[in-house]
């Protein structure tokens, strides 16, 4: 049986046990049977779901899910290049949807201006950074857009930054910028998407 680094069974051969029903004595303790066979029943399902795509009666779970992933994306991949833009794969375009410092709320005053922010006003704004993202559809035309502000750069946030003798307004409003945004999005039929300030969905977690 083939292992991964961290000594437990590589996955796709984890997955082809649980599909057939195996438990080899050194893996992985198995799970209550009733949790055992809804997975089974899932993985199975996601199996048949993929198979018309892979040769032979049946797929390891590494030949179903390149098939599945293969299916899906049909566009033609970009060349490297050294340019200073977003290149998009033809017939694809990339547009702004929501910026470092942009409003998620109407209070008066939290429009972003650089060089002249608050940490009071950042954390009414759309945080520094973008990690992690989920897309969570609502409806048809609405969606939540989740975000992690991993961490910020406060030589490109500030001017005049000195890393050796950074103020407490540039802590503040650092600490600010960190943490994580919910932001509601609307798809209009003309623009797109687009963010809704002021959606009661809309909500800043940030450090301070």
């Amino acid at each position: 049986m083939r292992q991964s680094r961290s000594g437990y069974p590589a996955p796709e051969r984890d997955l082809e046990r649980v599909l057939r029903g195996h438990h080899e004595p050194h893996a992985l303790p198995p799970r209550p049977a009733s949790r055992r066979r809804g997975h089974s029943r899932a993985l199975r399902a996601f199996n048949q779901q993929c198979r018309p795509q892979c040769e032979g009666a049946f797929c390891t779970a590494t030949e179903a899910a390149t098939a599945c992933v293969t299916k899906g994306l049909t566009f033609s991949p970009i060349s490297l290049n050294g340019e200073d833009k977003v290149v998009a794969p033809a017939g694809y375009t990339s547009e702004i949807l929501i910026r470092w410092g942009d409003p998620l709320f109407l209070d008066p005053g939290t429009g972003f201006e650089f060089g002249a922010q608050s940490a009071a006003q950042q954390e009414r704004q759309f945080g520094y950074n973008n990690d992690w993202m989920g897309f969570i559809p609502l409806a048809e035309n609405r969606a939540l857009l989740c975000v992690n502000h991993e961490y910020t750069n406060p030589e490109l946030m500030f001017k005049g930054y000195s890393a050796d003798a950074p103020t407490r307004d540039q802590v503040d409003y650092e600490l600010a910028a960190h943490g994580f945004s919910v932001v509601h999005l609307e798809r209009h039929w003309k623009r797109g998407w687009r963010y809704t300030m002021g959606a009661w969905h809309n909500r800043r977690i940030t450090g301070t």
